[in-house]
């Protein structure tokens, strides 16, 4: 109800026929009363009021259009049509919702976390960043003495980062040096999210949180490690190598995750990965494992043979007794290979070759039936 008439006091506020400024000042206020709590109607109703104090505009009103495109049925390439497609901010508008802004930053732990909320909706908004200090509030709020507060704060580094990268690294390096756990694993998690957006500079990041003596952390971590392949194939490998002695069990776990990428990066294992993954003795890397080995067999017999004979005896039971159970015999057809009684098992699915476009023409077009065909067969197509 509250809500409702600050939302009619705005509404009367902002009547661009016969404005009432009391009624201004009345709903700032009443929605700065209304601010208790962070969550329910104060996060979204109140962000929503807040904008529109900002932008000094009636709530409920489109801020903006959409760009216009052949997306839309009545577009027309060849009109020029007007669009207001970034929100403008009000000078009295934007002072009202300052004053909002910091009465939240300066009171009690759950308005400073409604705050937090306010702040990560706002900053969907790039127009509003800079005019309400939002960059300002959330490197003071990194270093907020609660580790809640600070803990939403990196919630919001992704959009800080995209608006201005030098300083959402200096608000990513304050929380990255507290030591809580429940910020330390929000590090962790968004670490990915740091890595599309800075490439080499999250990796110290990834480095120190390697480090880390927490188990969460580090399987966030090493999760993360698979972006390296984005920047250097080759520091990404290494970097897989280096972790298939650490002490914990979940980060050697998670090097499975990269394992598909490796083997069409590096289909010879110089490395020797998959080897030393299999014969760690893990049983739950096992299972990953086995499904990749048997993938391999079908498709690639070639690279599982360089795998198969590093590879411990001992351990290849469960492999034999899975490859049989989808296909009986196949691994008799292998240890006849490795006894040397046998030749080399042939693959089971047949290579497709993948078409690399040149991005010119051919010299010659496909048959158009021919064509059609191949979609048929390859997507299933029906006519």
């Amino acid at each position: 109800m509250l809500f409702c008439i600050a939302t009619d006091w705005l509404a009367q506020a902002f009547d661009p026929t016969a404005p009432n400024t009391d009624r201004w000042w009345l709903a700032v206020a009443l929605v700065n009363g209304l601010a208790t709590t962070p969550f329910g109607q104060p996060v979204h109703q109140g962000y929503h009021l807040v904008e529109s104090i900002a932008l000094a505009e009636r709530p409920g009103t489109w801020h903006t259009q959409p760009e216009d495109g052949p997306q839309n049925m009545g577009w027309n390439p060849n009109a020029v049509v007007p669009r207001t497609t970034s929100v403008v901010a009000h000078d009295a508008g934007v002072a009202a919702a300052v004053w909002l802004l910091n009465c939240l930053e300066n009171d009690d732990l759950d308005r400073r976390l409604l705050l937090m909320e306010w702040v990560k909706l706002l900053l969907e908004r790039p127009a509003l960043i800079e005019p309400l200090c939002l960059v300002d509030i959330l490197i003071r709020r990194s270093a907020d003495d609660h580790q809640e507060v600070a803990s939403k704060v990196i919630l919001c580094l992704a959009r800080l980062l995209e608006f201005d990268e030098e300083q959402g690294l200096q608000v990513a390096q304050r929380l990255h040096e507290r030591k809580e756990l429940l910020i330390r694993r929000g590090m962790a998690d968004v670490l990915t999210r740091i890595f599309r957006r800075t490439g080499w500079k999250a990796v110290p990041f990834l480095d120190e949180m390697l480090e880390d003596e927490d188990e969460s952390v580090l399987a966030a971590a090493s999760a993360t490690v698979g972006d390296l392949k984005f920047l250097d194939e080759d520091v990404w490998a290494d970097r897989l190598v280096s972790l298939l002695d650490h002490d914990v069990a979940i980060v050697r776990r998670n090097i499975v995750l990269s394992l598909r990428d490796y083997v069409e990066a590096y289909p010879d294992d110089e490395r020797q990965i998959i080897p030393s993954l299999w014969n760690d003795g893990d049983e739950v890397v096992q299972i990953r494992l086995r499904e990749l080995l048997m993938r391999m067999d079908e498709i690639h017999p070639d690279r599982f043979a360089k795998n198969l004979p590093l590879l411990k005896p001992e351990r290849l039971e469960a492999l034999w007794m899975t490859m049989d159970a989808r296909r009986k015999g196949r691994s008799q057809q292998w240890k006849e290979w490795l006894t040397n009684e046998g030749t080399l098992p042939e693959p089971i699915v047949a290579t497709q070759e993948i078409h690399q476009s040149t991005g010119e023409a051919p010299d010659e077009l496909p048959d158009v039936d021919d064509a059609l065909n191949m979609l048929d067969d390859t997507l299933g197509f029906i006519d």
